[in-house]
């Protein structure tokens, strides 16, 4: 399911900032969201449309107005990249435009989701040709892209969740890598694929291909190999962190995959966390070298610990990172399905996205 990045909202309140006399905060129903706004722009009651951190909004109106301020490119197109800020010593996480601003959008009721109405894509770093090496094709249509729902836009968690047992790990901060094995229907062709988050990434020996790093640790791993000896269609998912990755913001030498998924592709479903173990076990008893999984925290009953978005995102902020480093923030998995799915979500550390941006 792709991320909602754009919905019609409904304003909940507005609150003065101190010694501000142009602008102020607007607070959304159904969600754990706050921006800054124009003083007067909205109020209590009113709809509008709220564009989530991390969209990446084209390059017309009614978003010319952030020219200068948040430009950037993504496939080599122009446009605007939404990050966390504080203004006036007041946090803001998003924008919220007047749906007078888009025909389009007419008559649509709160909660409705516009991301692909307006063409508001996820904004991803370029991966740098050394890390991700030549494209082979698209993400395969049999896997799933790895992709966490953000808490603040599940507030029903809070009653729903209550007495569901989590497996809280560490987010990593890389670049997401996918390591398939896959048996197609009606033939006897096996294939083994490595992917970037987007895109399908061809293999060293292919058209003199040179070896990149995705492929690296694959073959340092020797991925391919051990994933075969299991006779299973799946595809394991993790985050490559290290040097020349997002500025090596968790400290390593050299560089690692840390696995945070397997995902069971005759299901399309991910493994749940006992399975999940087993599976990396297996895997590991295949080879000296160990394939590593992203550390864990703790298991909890996060819902019946704390009432509160604040309360999670604090309790998540005072986590330690990686080597001593700041916490990125925190991934929640179900450790058993709910109503037969892994229930899955996260947390960002607004202090990291304050200091590396957002």
């Amino acid at each position: 399911m792709s991320r909602k990045l754009a919905s019609i909202v409904r304003i909940r309140e507005t609150r003065p900032i101190k010694d501000a006399d142009r602008i102020e905060i607007a607070v959304m129903e159904d969600k754990a969201w706050q921006c800054v706004t124009g003083k007067g722009e909205f109020r209590p009651g009113d709809l509008a449309v709220y564009f989530e951190v991390d969209s990446f909004l084209p390059k017309k109106d009614p978003y010319l107005f952030l020219e200068g301020r948040c430009n950037k490119k993504m496939l080599n197109e122009e446009g605007y990249r939404l990050k966390t800020i504080k203004l006036r010593g007041e946090l803001s996480q998003g924008m919220l435009i007047s749906p007078d601003k888009f025909p389009e959008l007419e008559d649509l009721p709160a909660g409705t989701d516009v991301t692909e109405i307006l063409g508001i894509r996820l904004y991803e770093a370029p991966v740098p040709a050394c890390l991700a090496g030549e494209v082979k094709g698209a993400f395969p249509g049999f896997l799933s892209k790895s992709d966490q729902e953000r808490l603040q836009n599940l507030p029903d968690y809070f009653e729903r969740m209550k007495g569901v047992e989590f497996e809280i790990t560490l987010k990593m901060d890389g670049s997401s890598m996918t390591a398939y094995a896959y048996k197609f229907p009606d033939t006897s062709r096996r294939a083994t694929g490595i992917c970037s988050r987007n895109l399908e990434l061809k293999r060293p020996e292919e058209d003199s291909v040179k070896i990149n790093t995705f492929w690296g640790i694959a073959g340092h791993l020797d991925l391919e190999r051990r994933m075969k000896k299991l006779f299973r269609n799946i595809a394991i998912q993790g985050e490559v962190c290290g040097e020349g990755i997002q500025s090596n913001r968790c400290g390593i030498r050299g560089q690692n995959l840390f696995v945070y998924d397997i995902f069971d592709i005759d299901t399309h479903s991910y493994l749940p966390q006992p399975e999940r173990l087993r599976l990396m076990k297996t895997l590991n008893h295949m080879d000296d070298v160990m394939i590593e999984h992203v550390p864990v925290f703790c298991f909890c009953r996060i819902f019946n610990r704390f009432g509160s978005f604040d309360e999670i995102h604090d309790w998540v902020a005072e986590q330690p990172g990686y080597n001593g480093t700041m916490c990125e923030g925190a991934v929640f998995k179900s450790v058993q399905p709910v109503n037969g799915r892994v229930v899955s979500f996260k947390v960002i550390n607004n202090n990291y996205l304050l200091k590396y941006g957002g």
